[in-house]
């Protein structure tokens, strides 16, 4: 009986152990992945015929534009609404009752380059006693004529109110009456100090 069982054990054994051999061997090799680099990390090899090279300047065509830049640097034509200077310079400028009270001598522009205000030129002949005022933009209307498209003025104030207004002073005027100021007082001290001075005597 055991005789037969230790057979029996021994023939199981060796039908087993080729399927057994068999399964063990025909297991599929399975590779390691090549090493990568770091995550986030960039590559270091360059296309070839790229290294060593600069990058390229984007060409003008392809350039972003500059920041703040609204619309075309050049422009062509007057449009019909706009105005020149020019277009403002000795227009007649009319008072509240409708009678003349001077030209435009000039425009004031703030900091951001707009019209502010106007010079209007009161009175004088030739030039010669002419009196300059200066008003607010606000409060002067533009009219054009619908017939001759002539330009003129209109203000909410009379000439006698205009020439018991200040003069219009400019900064070139106020800094120069600002200089004379400190010449004339500098050279008052001076004589102060030489007054103060008593004269000397000679020596016998």
């Amino acid at each position: 009986m055991t005789t037969h069982w230790l057979f029996t054990s021994a023939v199981v054994l060796a039908l087993a152990t080729p399927a057994w051999a068999q399964t063990t061997t025909e297991q599929p090799t399975i590779t390691p992945p090549p090493a990568t680099e770091e995550l986030g990390s960039q590559p270091t090899t360059q296309p070839e015929g790229t290294a060593g090279t600069e990058p390229q300047a984007p060409s003008p065509e392809t350039a972003a534009p500059a920041a703040g830049t609204t619309g075309p640097e050049i422009i062509p034509e007057q449009a019909e609404t706009e105005l020149l200077a020019e277009d403002l310079m000795g227009t007649e400028v009319f008072g509240s009752d409708g009678e003349t009270v001077g030209v435009v001598e000039d425009l004031i522009l703030d900091e951001q380059q707009k019209i502010t205000g106007v010079v209007v030129g009161v009175g004088g002949f030739l030039g010669i006693g002419k009196k300059e005022v200066g008003l607010n933009w606000e409060q002067a209307k533009l009219v054009e004529s619908a017939d001759t498209g002539a330009r003129s003025i209109t203000i909410g104030m009379t000439k006698a109110e205009l020439e018991a207004a200040p003069d219009f002073v400019t900064k070139a005027e106020r800094e120069a009456e600002e200089q004379a100021a400190a010449q004339q007082q500098q050279m008052m001290m001076q004589q102060q100090q030489q007054q103060a001075v008593p004269p000397t005597t000679p020596t016998q």
